[in-house]
């Protein structure tokens, strides 16, 4: 950081008690005067990105048609055998066509042991997030609330172990998770250029008083 004699002579003699507070001065005139002749980064908002937090549903996705279970199937042999023609068992084919979904037992005690499968947690958690490491995305990604301390230490250590970098916000319920590329300063400097100086977090904020040699 550059600091001329004006800003050395304001530092030394500040007045103000306690230390802490003097520091504090000390380093916003710094920035004023840095803020003249260079250019600044404001920060909007934590994460970088418009889209909303991934969900369970979105990280577990459900089955599709192309995961029916096969005509050469013997529970579904079985059944028609039965009489049943598809769709939903029971009085007036009332019944439920698809499995329960991992989705809708992974913060629930009970259903499938989906909470307890870490190989099945981790195995979906890396799909989602090697696709965005490979993908053109240059935004964060955001993971809901609704993954828990642990998974959001879980989807941390693996994005750090690719070479992503995460960081939680917010307290209580309303804490989540983002997974984001690492950029130098300089790189992130660039990044917010070509987007037009400015992104969903970071706004470029230009010097506010370029010197300019007349002779």
């Amino acid at each position: 950081m550059w600091i001329n004699d004006e800003m050395i002579t304001f530092i030394k003699e500040t007045p103000e008690k306690p230390k802490k507070l003097k520091k504090i001065n000390a380093a916003t005139k710094c920035l004023n005067e840095l803020r003249k002749t260079h250019w600044s980064i404001l920060v909007k908002q934590n994460h970088d990105s418009d889209l909303p937090g991934l969900t369970e549903n979105e990280v577990f996705k459900e089955k599709t048609d192309d995961d029916a279970l096969p005509e050469t199937n013997i529970g579904r042999q079985l059944l028609k055998n039965l009489g049943w023609s598809g769709g939903g068992l029971g009085k007036n084919k009332s019944g439920i066509t698809e499995p329960v979904s991992v989705s809708s037992a992974i913060n629930r005690q009970g259903l499938g042991l989906a909470q307890n499968d870490n190989k099945s947690f981790m195995k979906a958690i890396k799909k989602v997030v090697n696709e965005y490491m490979v993908s053109d995305r240059l935004d964060d990604l955001i993971f809901s609330p609704i993954f828990s301390k642990e998974q959001r230490a879980k989807i941390h250590m693996y994005a750090k172990s690719i070479g992503l970098t995460g960081i939680s916000y917010g307290k209580g319920t309303d804490r989540y998770l983002t997974i984001r590329r690492k950029r130098t300063c300089d790189e992130l400097f660039n990044h917010i250029k070509k987007q037009g100086g400015e992104t969903s977090k970071y706004l470029l904020v230009p010097p506010s008083n370029i010197s300019v040699d007349k002779k």
